[in-house]
């Protein structure tokens, strides 16, 4: 290096030299973000200074965590400066609360640069990070002009002050509510709300008093929403004005004056937290307190939330079942021993009481559901049976039945797994699941069951010597379609209590995928039972005939997963192994909404994801989901159209989700069966 070029670096150098303590503040607090904006929230792990920026892996700040640097940067003389942040996930620059690089949102280890011209003299410097989960990166620096680059902490002095993030997350919120409309027009389009409102208007036209008003705007809709998805896109305001317009045409076409929807108010359990268990459980594994949770009702015309009960002591609450009076409901809780009973209470909050009655050290009793003559049906730990895979650890239960105030209680179910889930079908039988463990292909078998309320009868009804599906969560009958009821399938292991939701009809068959009518959403689509021997070595033509691309796909998997080099000295059926493994579960992202494949995490990374379905009707469902990988559990309105509507409370400040919806109507009473 020439002698005048060592003397301009070195005045370089000096220029940013100027610190006394080459060093940044630090501030860190762990949690999962998915924005800058964020930044500073949950609870502060970590603070002091560095003298090299790091995304501080290394301090042990827990799995998911987000820190701000802040320091004063001294500048000898003015001029233009070049910063760069490198940053998994993300981060962002700020100099004198003016942004210099935005490096937001989830993504691997992304570089970006700005040049910037800034006066001598103190700025004030604040650097944003955070890091969702897995690998996590972070490195900052400067360069004055025909310097060399430094560190940025190296460059500063220790600083107090916090990026001001009111307008930043004013701006994220704006962002990200654009991001959700863009996100659910892709799952929810208008074409799906026009299908749906034809379909009311013909079913209903009557009752749908303004359904060709509504049929027009939503057309108006199809037409325009290219282009105001490019506006949207540019930030413009007139963009998100219309996406405003097209969510209220939407809720007000099919909630508000939907003739399905013959009710004004829901059930619902308002919670900070969606308590789950494993599949091959029961509810009674689940925390008995510490969960702030509450029973309320819902108006879907106004928001309005009305409580109903809340417990004191955080118990759990869960499992609503509405009689057919519609006055009071079941529910299942706690008591004083930390044991699950089946509890009643009126939907005005009146009449508090236990219902369930059979004692035990290890008896707990819960899901109970009214019988058309006021019995009731419900799940207990009382036989003390244990799950045979895991050495009888885990209790499981078999399905009771009691009178209206708990007396006597008997056995229903003898099964050495659980029996559980239990519904009334408008025949007044009890449709419910059962665990199969006995003399059968594989283990994790769940057949749909039907029974007398007596428990005469006891037989098949779906599932039956059939690998699909694994289980069939919170089944009910569909009104009005006798033999179709809908269900969320899922695995054995895997995702927890949620899954697909699937309409069956057991007209038309009654294992794997025969009776399949369709997934939601999945319109138009038929759903196909898919077998590992179908597809390899060359896929079967019979197959071909419903996906022509299949064989690509098939290739392209094997060619990806199962190269030669791994292939050599193995038999057909050690492939075969492998091609279940390797291969066979990716085809879940090819075709979500066609296919029924044999898998034991059945419903793993397939979205969106649903729990707690309840039929309004054939075609329209209450239920709770997780739309992407992303997005949070909420309340929606689903249809076999493809539509998905939001239903939000008025009131949100003292809990985050409203599950296990639930009209509050009275209903029809099906016959007595003696």
């Amino acid at each position: 290096m020439s002698k005048d070029r060592v003397i301009a670096a070195a005045v370089c150098i000096l220029m940013l030299a100027s610190s006394v303590n080459a060093e940044m503040t630090y501030f860190a607090h762990n949690g999962q973000l998915d924005t800058v904006a964020l930044i500073g929230k949950g609870k502060k792990v970590g603070g002091g200074t560095t003298d090299k920026i790091s995304s501080m892996g290394d301090r042990k700040f827990g799995g998911a965590w987000n820190i701000e640097f802040s320091g004063i940067m001294d500048l000898d003389k003015a001029g233009k400066y070049e910063f760069a942040v490198n940053s998994d996930d993300g981060s962002a620059l700020y100099i004198d609360d003016k942004e210099i690089i935005a490096n937001d949102g989830l993504h691997g280890g992304v570089m970006k640069k700005n040049t910037v011209s800034l006066t001598a003299g103190k700025h004030q410097v604040n650097l944003l990070y955070f890091n969702n989960n897995g690998g996590h990166a972070l490195s900052a620096t400067v360069k004055a002009a025909k310097g060399e680059a430094r560190d940025l902490a190296s460059a500063c002095s220790p600083g107090k002050k916090k990026q001001d993030m009111g307008a930043l997350r004013k701006a994220a919120r704006k962002r990200k509510a654009a991001e959700k409309q863009k996100a659910m027009i892709a799952m929810s389009s208008p074409e799906a709300l026009v299908r749906s409102i034809k379909h009311i208007a013909k079913t209903k036209p009557r009752q749908y008093r303004n359904g060709r008003k509504f049929l027009k705007q939503a057309q108006d809709f199809e037409a325009k929403m290219p282009e105001i998805l490019e506006k949207l896109a540019a930030g413009d305001a007139e963009a998100v004005k219309a996406m405003d317009e097209y969510a209220k045409l939407r809720y007000t076409a099919l909630v508000l004056e939907n003739p399905y929807i013959d009710f004004d108010e829901i059930l619902v359990v308002l919670t900070n937290n969606i308590a789950r268990k494993a599949n091959w459980l029961g509810t009674h594994v689940i925390k008995p307190k510490g969960h702030n949770s509450r029973i309320a009702r819902l108006n879907l015309k106004t928001g309005k939330v009305t409580d109903i009960y809340k417990p004191t002591d955080g118990a759990y609450v869960g499992e609503l079942d509405l009689h057919f009076n519609g006055e009071k409901l079941l529910f299942s809780s706690t008591d004083n021993n930390n044991r699950y009973q089946v509890m009643e209470v009126g939907v005005d909050g009146s009449n508090l009481r236990q219902v369930s009655a059979i004692e035990g050290e290890h008896v707990h009793n819960y899901g109970g559901v009214y019988l058309p003559n006021d019995k009731i049906v419900f799940s207990s730990t009382a036989p003390m049976i244990g799950v045979p895979c895991i050495g009888g650890g885990q209790s499981v239960p078999n399905l009771y039945l009691m009178g209206p105030n708990g007396q006597d209680a008997r056995q229903l179910t003898f099964e050495q797994d659980a029996d559980w889930y239990p519904t009334v079908t408008p025949d007044g039988k009890i449709m419910y699941l059962r665990w199969e463990y006995t003399d059968i292909m594989h283990y994790y078998s769940r057949i749909m069951m039907t029974m007398n309320p007596d428990g005469t009868n006891q037989r098949a009804i779906y599932g039956s010597q059939s690998l699909w599906p694994n289980a069939m969560f919170y089944a009910r009958s569909l009104p009005g379609e006798p033999g179709r009821f809908s269900a969320v399938i899922s695995g054995h292991h895997g995702v927890a209590g949620t899954g697909k939701l699937t309409i069956f009809d057991t007209n038309k068959g009654y294992a794997h995928a025969d009776g399949v009518i369709q997934y939601v959403p999945g319109y138009g689509k038929k759903v196909t039972h898919v077998t590992v021997d179908q597809l390899y070595p060359t896929v079967k033509k019979d197959l071909l005939k419903i996906f022509p691309d299949l064989q690509d796909i098939v290739t392209k998997l094997i060619n990806d997963h199962m190269p030669n080099s791994a292939n050599s000295g193995k038999d057909y059926h050690e492939l075969n192994n492998d091609f279940f493994n390797k291969c066979y579960p990716r085809l879940r992202g090819y075709y979500p909404d066609e296919m029924a494949l044999d898998l034991d995490q059945l419903a793993n990374g397939v979205y969106p994801q649903f729990y707690q379905p309840y039929p309004v009707s054939g075609q329209y469902y209450l239920t709770v989901a997780q739309l992407t990988s992303r997005s949070d559990w909420g309340l929606y309105l689903v249809d076999t159209f493809d539509n998905f509507v939001p239903i939000q409370a008025d009131d949100t400040a003292d809990f985050k989700y409203a599950i296990e919806p639930y009209p509050l109507k009275k209903r029809e009473r099906p016959p007595i069966i003696p």
